[in-house]
């Protein structure tokens, strides 16, 4: 078999091959797992396990399901090796290059590691608490842990309340409202940028408004040279975007914020809203049990809603190395069960302020701005779709494209480059990665 590396990555990173193992097929999966059937009952089990950290509630809340599996099964350990900088693909990348790539991983970047090799189809056991899974080639290659959360804008109400504002019906309600905040003297908006991936919400905010939003295909038709990031729809989303820079609606420390200040920046009433997802209304409230918080999504100019709340291949993935072991593949099995038990996940839910991905009815006492996200979801009148990273398929972006494009997106809002050029090299960029992509 023809060996294909995982990405093109950083020099320091380039230095490594990734060498393909088959993957199994899904008969072939459903063979090893019928054969290990309670494998794990009574041998002792060491498993590694890799999870994205960028979310502190979401890795506690792992954190506690990890626990009590463990305490439920004790023959089976699970190690955890969640350190690393940069993004989560680069994280698993390093680690598959210094051989320590985990038994079970969550997957964000799955067709990347599938297409690799280095994540097996799910066992058909674990296929059974979901209703329906999305699909790479044919194949189902993870358990999705969640549905995913819109994202939409978190507001401090007695600002609102008291600068007389109301949630807007359009883009332009949006830009009007930033600006009665700011002739208030408070920051408007609060953004993370010291952390590129949150930068990545405003940008994948407008870019599916103009384009993913009215053509769920752009990546695939960018691919084939059908359509081009210079051209005026998408140069228009990021004049959309940048106008908030402009106007000075964002916080002025916003490039060297982290994502983990922005909630102290809301509560403390130095900036009345924070674009981000339903996950962060549990730490708002830990910071500030008394914070009046409301939610909301922003319409587009002509006060149509699009929601990031399709659902990606992301979720619980097994190795293709693990899959060999009957022993891992039992002990998976067992894990995405508990995981996703009534119990621990209606928990696990409650603590991310999380949407159900599976067919059993999930319930857990909500709040109002989590009700607000879920009426959201389920208006038939809002568009569902993903971020330009999450696309798969025909559809999929080269592996490097995303940081290379949010990197040079936040040049243009510190004026170092224009919109025009950024998109030209853009377009320039993204030939030369699908080019040397798809030679691997």
């Amino acid at each position: 078999m023809k060996r294909k590396s995982l990405g093109l990555l950083s020099t320091s990173v380039l230095a490594f091959s990734v060498f393909l193992t088959a993957c199994s097929s899904q008969t072939d999966t459903t063979k090893t797992t019928s054969s290990s059937k309670n494998v794990t009952a009574s041998k002792q089990v060491q498993v590694t396990m890799t999870f994205a950290t960028g979310d502190p509630a979401d890795s506690a809340a792992k954190e506690d399901v990890i626990k009590a599996f463990e305490q439920k099964y004790p023959n089976i350990k699970i190690t955890e090796n969640n350190s690393g900088t940069g993004s989560y693909m680069q994280v698993l990348q390093t680690k598959d290059a210094v051989g320590e790539f985990p038994d079970f991983v969550e997957m964000r970047d799955t067709q990347v590691f599938a297409d690799a090799g280095k994540i097996a189809p799910l066992p058909q056991e674990s296929e059974s608490p979901f209703a329906s899974l999305p699909e790479i080639k044919g194949k189902h290659y993870v358990a999705p842990i969640v549905s995913q959360a819109p994202q939409g804008i978190i507001y401090n109400k007695k600002i609102f309340k008291d600068l007389g504002l109301k949630e807007p019906k359009n883009l332009s309600d949006f830009y009007a409202l930033s600006e009665k905040i700011k002739k208030s003297g408070i920051s408007p908006l609060v953004v993370g940028g010291g952390d590129l991936w949150h930068l990545g919400f405003w940008i994948n905010k407008f870019l599916i408004d103009d384009v993913y939003a009215k053509n769920p295909n752009w990546n695939s038709e960018r691919a084939k040279g059908k359509v081009h990031f210079s051209d005026d729809n998408v140069v228009k989303a990021l004049k959309d975007m940048k106008k908030l820079w402009d106007d000075g609606l964002v916080d002025k420390g916003w490039s060297s914020t982290p994502d983990n200040q922005t909630t102290q920046m809301l509560v403390s009433g130095k900036a009345a809203m924070l674009y981000s997802g339903t996950w962060m209304f549990n730490q708002i409230q830990q910071a500030d049990p008394n914070f009046e918080m409301g939610f909301f999504a922003i319409p587009d100019e002509n006060g149509k809603v699009a929601l990031t709340s399709a659902l990606p291949p992301q979720g619980w993935a097994i190795s293709t190395k693990a899959e060999k072991d009957p022993a891992k593949v039992d002990a998976f099995n067992k894990f995405v069960k508990f995981y996703f038990s009534k119990d621990q996940y209606s928990s696990y839910l409650s603590k991310v302020s999380g949407l159900s991905s599976i067919k059993e009815p999930v319930t857990y006492d909500a709040i109002a701005p989590m009700k607000t996200a879920m009426k959201l979801v389920s208006d038939p009148n809002n568009t569902q779709t993903l971020m330009i990273n999450q696309f798969y398929g025909d559809n999929q972006i080269p592996p490097q494209f995303r940081d290379w494009f949010y990197k040079t997106i936040t040049q243009t809002l510190s004026g170092q480059i224009t919109i025009k050029d950024a998109m030209k090299k853009a377009d320039t960029e993204w030939d030369t990665e699908y080019k040397a992509w798809k030679k691997q």
